[in-house]
């Protein structure tokens, strides 16, 4: 990734903590494939709380690409949020995050990332802040195409953080290991992440490292029986 790509995607979370009063925020791109990429983020807090999104499959981040729409979860304790993102809401209590936003970056029709914002105590944005989180929105958006401007259409961007683009290539590695497909096999990835506490990164650095193989059931069928070697 260019440095001054680099350096606009984290002016964006950087600007997010100092004007709407949270503590971290993250910008992700998704790909063609649905394929999802954390490109900055304002800290490792920020980046266990994406992550463990993809862990789960579910979160505002989630909801805010499909919907195309923000979303708000300004009390990740109560048992609102809780039924609304299962497995995501209570593990980022664990982690110390009571409030979470998330803002689709949108081009045209297309959704073409999200901004995730993060906060240690519960409680809503204001409307001045919900406005403002919306124009953080438009400012990744520029971010982002100016990045892809400077990448190939055939490869992935540059990922924030090591791993990430190791989470595509254990997929690939998991498909082939169970004759699956690799959205199945990214669901298995996931599943064992949750299942063991790990994340998602460093369960895929292990499958591409041969440290960690996913075999078939006793009953043929394709089963989350990862195991170390």
């Amino acid at each position: 990734m260019p440095p001054d790509s680099r350096q606009s995607l984290q002016q964006v979370v950087r600007g997010c903590v100092a004007t709407l009063g949270v503590d971290g925020a993250g910008l992700t791109a998704i790909g063609s494939r649905d394929e999802r990429v954390h490109l900055a983020a304002t800290g490792p807090a920020t980046l266990r709380i994406a992550d463990l999104q993809q862990v789960t499959g579910t979160g505002p981040c989630w909801d805010a690409s499909t919907t195309h729409r923000p979303a708000h979860g300004p009390d990740l304790a109560a048992a609102v949020e809780q039924a609304r993102w299962p497995g995501f809401a209570a593990a980022a209590v664990e982690r110390g995050t009571r409030a979470v936003f998330a803002f689709p970056v949108l081009a045209g029709a297309v959704c073409c990332g999200t901004l995730l914002l993060c906060r240690q105590r519960p409680g809503p944005l204001t409307p001045a802040q919900i406005r403002d989180g919306l124009g953080f929105a438009e400012s990744g958006l520029w971010a982002l195409l100016d990045l892809r401007a400077g990448v190939p259409t055939d490869r992935p961007v540059a990922p924030f953080g090591a791993g990430q683009d190791e989470v595509f290539q254990a997929s690939g590695v998991i498909a082939a290991q169970l004759g699956t497909g690799v959205d199945d096999a990214l669901v298995l990835l996931r599943a064992h992440a949750l299942a063991a506490g790990r994340p998602l990164t460093e369960a895929a650095a292990d499958v591409v490292a041969h440290r960690l193989r996913f075999a078939p059931d006793r009953t043929g069928s394709a089963g989350d029986h990862g195991s170390t070697e």
